[in-house]
């Protein structure tokens, strides 16, 4: 294993800032930790400031991983900085995709190791295959308008 965090006993994020840069989709995201204590393993949406997915582990016996499914089929835009004054700046757009973030909270008081995060597109279903046609002929269609 390459790197990993401790939890320093306090309340709060174990592990955060870990993003990928996704279009819009079904994904699985699995983080690879040991809790002797309650923690959560949560996703978010950073474009859109959105939690998309949370599970509970009351605890582990010893290194496991925790797979959640994530449903980020939202496309959200994302926002720059607009306002008046003397002066005017172009932007280029911002990156496509959104920027789905995994993160790692403890309520405090246990010792949490995280030593891995994936996020990985979600196995084929039909439900899935049918989303992402959905999803294409949605993109398709905005760019033709």
């Amino acid at each position: 294993m390459g790197w990993h965090v401790t939890s320093t006993g306090r309340e709060g994020y174990v592990s955060d800032r870990l993003e990928w840069r996704r279009p819009p989709g079904q994904y699985q995201a699995s983080v690879t930790l040991s809790a002797s204590g309650p923690v959560n393993v949560e996703v978010w949406n950073d474009t859109g400031r959105t939690l998309l997915a949370r599970r509970s582990i009351p605890l582990t016996n010893g290194i496991q991983t925790v797979t959640v499914p994530v449903d980020a089929m939202a496309d959200y835009q994302a926002t720059l900085f607009e306002g008046w004054g003397p002066f005017r700046a172009k932007f280029p757009d911002p990156a496509s995709g959104e920027r789905l973030e995994v993160r790692v909270w403890s309520s405090g008081g246990e010792t949490v190791n995280v030593y891995s995060t994936q996020l990985s597109p979600a196995p084929l279903t039909s439900r899935t295959v049918h989303e992402r046609r959905l999803l294409q002929a949605r993109s398709q269609r905005d760019r033709g308008s």
